[in-house]
């Protein structure tokens, strides 16, 4: 079920997959399996290295074996804009980048600068 707050005078649209778990189960053998973490203490994440140097990257939305996954988000991206009033008629929404991180309680993400 969907939920929207305002945060600082924003919607927030809060959801979440009815069948992450499923999903889940899916694709973590195959994150684990086909990402080379670049140091222990941090955390695994697919957005780092080039795809030469391990089999996913920051395209995770176009390797068909996460696209289960991308079809539910599509649902929750059309579900949270048209919650929103948008005319999805007028409005084109897509993934452009999308990447896997998978932490450890002993691990973190570094901090990061996205521009």
């Amino acid at each position: 079920m969907a939920n929207i707050s305002k945060w600082f005078g924003y919607p927030i649209y809060i959801t979440k997959l009815e069948n992450f778990e499923e999903i889940n189960k899916k694709i973590l053998p195959i994150i684990l399996r086909d990402i080379t973490p670049t140091n222990s203490q941090y955390s695994t994440t697919t957005d780092i290295k080039p795809k030469e140097l391990q089999t996913i990257d920051d395209n995770l939305h176009t390797d068909i074996r996460f696209k289960e996954l991308y079809n539910e988000l599509s649902k929750i991206i059309k579900d949270c804009l048209s919650a929103q009033k948008y005319n999805l008629d007028l409005l084109e929404a897509y993934i452009t980048k999308s990447w896997a991180t998978v932490s450890q309680r002993s691990v973190h993400i570094l901090s990061q600068t996205h521009e």
